[in-house]
């Protein structure tokens, strides 16, 4: 999600051996977040919860987290109060943090600048069909057609993976009842 993710993840990688790691190293301009002088191992398949909420949870993977916590802000000035939760790895998943979204939401919303169609967010949705109370679900990402070159920003916001795009599809979602979950 920022750059001090970003080196800590391979930091991790160097120290992992138990199987093979891939980092998706992202493109495009950094937070310009201070950096710790120390290296912190990651866990492999750990999240970590970036601010709670009452009304929808949100789940990123990678650095359009960012756009998150302005739609975050953008949400609660309109009375929706959101969870972030930075999934950090798109396998193994943090399925104890999958759990714990599930049981305190009725609503959750995945995005990625990856593809929609076998990504993140399908693999969460993947896990959430094997639970008997499931939160309805917006995978959010890059849709299956050829995208156009541009800006990071360009894109994101064409593609509606923006933070107005993610207050849109939040405010969407919502409007769902959570009685069309299938038993």
């Amino acid at each position: 999600m920022d750059e001090g993710d970003l080196r800590n993840m391979m930091y991790t990688a160097s120290r992992f051996d138990e199987a093979a790691f891939a980092i998706r190293y992202p493109r495009g301009e950094s937070t310009g977040m201070a950096l710790s002088d120390e290296y912190k191992y990651i866990t492999p398949g750990t999240g970590r919860v970036i601010a709670e909420g009452e009304d929808i949870a949100i789940l990123s993977y990678g650095t359009i987290g960012n756009y998150v916590t302005k739609a975050r802000e953008e949400l609660l000035a309109n009375g929706i109060s959101a969870g972030h939760y930075d999934m950090r790895f798109a396998k193994p998943l943090d399925t104890d943090m999958l759990d714990l979204v599930a049981r305190r939401y009725d609503y959750v919303i995945t995005i990625e600048d990856g593809t929609v169609h076998g990504g993140f967010g399908s693999a969460v949705a993947e896990y959430y069909m094997e639970l008997e109370k499931r939160p309805v679900m917006k995978i959010m990402g890059v849709a299956d057609r050829v995208v156009e070159h541009g800006s990071q920003k360009q894109l994101h916001r064409e593609l509606g993976l923006d933070a107005e795009g993610i207050v849109t599809e939040a405010v969407r979602l919502l409007k769902k009842k959570p009685s069309m979950i299938p038993s």
